[in-house]
């Protein structure tokens, strides 16, 4: 089995883990770290959005977080909710439904006792793919629910996940074989294709090509 995995790094698209460039909130410094996992199983696609004091590294209290999904050029979900320890913790679930829920729901009673946050869970068929995922996060509160932003702090973050494909090939000395390509940055187009005379496959992958997602991606 032959395995092919893409990866694109880049500024503002991070493959699991992101610090976006510091702002003012205020007097003070802030940055938004971004972080995702698969768990507790492949099934869930975990994202958090913290923000906290670039300088110190404490966690910005009371904040409101308007959080956008687009996958795809496609607008999924969009929802505004406050977070009183400033980390907004969003789960993705796979499900067999084409509609989208969104459902929030309070940390358990330790997670309370320990001061976890709010979950928003959020199912659909959706998110059984990979690829990119691409979220607008606007901040309009901080410190203080009274603390209107304006402007606010407005970010654009892309996060990628693993996507496997599985293609079966006839290939002249072994004959009926599987191959596996591994993507990150973006899905592949259904034209996968192998030529068992030259032992060469073939595939498209789209590709923003906007002078804002050149100038933060490096090839």
């Amino acid at each position: 089995m032959l395995l092919f995995s893409l990866i694109s790094e880049s500024y503002g698209h991070g493959l699991g883990y992101e610090i976006m460039p510091p702002e003012m909130l205020g007097s003070k410094l802030v940055s938004l770290e971004i972080s995702s996992d698969t768990w507790p199983d492949e099934y869930t696609k975990e994202i958090t959005f913290s923000l906290f004091e670039t300088d110190t590294g404490i966690a910005v209290e009371n904040v409101t977080y308007f959080v956008m999904l687009t996958k795809q050029n496609e607008v999924l979900f969009d929802i505004t909710s406050q977070r009183d320890d400033g980390v907004f913790v969003l789960k993705l679930h796979t499900t067999e439904d084409d509609q989208i829920t969104v459902e929030e729901e309070d940390s358990n009673f330790f997670g309370s006792l320990l001061g976890g946050s709010k979950i928003v869970n959020v199912k659909g068929n959706v998110f059984g793919s990979g690829g990119l995922y691409d979220f607008k996060v606007i901040i309009t509160t901080g410190d203080d629910y009274s603390n209107v932003l304006s402007p606010p702090l407005d970010y654009d973050v892309g996060i990628s996940f693993l996507d496997k494909t599985s293609h079966s090939i006839n290939d002249i000395n072994f004959g009926q074989q599987k191959l596996s390509v591994i993507t990150y940055y973006e899905l592949i187009n259904d034209d996968f294709t192998y030529d068992p005379t030259k032992k060469m496959i073939g595939y498209s992958m789209p590709f923003d090509w906007s002078e804002k997602n050149i100038l933060v991606t490096s090839v």
